[in-house]
């Protein structure tokens, strides 16, 4: 069996840019989160990696993906907004 070439992981196909907009606000969002809940989300993120490089499982690696996204995206909507602009950017106040 002929193994996969590794690629960098900014070579990832689909991997947004770094300075992505969604990204950027995203970003935002766990700058503002209390240090306790951001080391949550790391600690998550590696055994999701331990996890799929113990089993080769990738359902792991999914899970986490689409997890965060949700837990990071709903913080968003919970934190107090920083001005007046960001209060309507909820999804929760359509």
């Amino acid at each position: 069996m002929s193994r996969l070439q590794k690629l960098p992981f900014d070579a990832t196909p689909s991997l947004p840019s770094h300075d992505d907009a969604e990204v950027a606000g995203l970003m935002k969002t766990v700058a503002r989160m209390p240090r306790s809940n951001v080391d949550e989300l790391a600690r998550s993120m590696l055994r999701a990696a331990l996890a799929r490089e113990r089993s080769g499982e990738m359902t792991c690696l999914t899970c986490l993906a689409e997890d965060m996204l949700f837990t990071v995206r709903l913080r968003g909507c919970l934190l107090p907004p920083e001005d007046a602009t960001e209060a309507s950017r909820c999804p929760r106040d359509e």
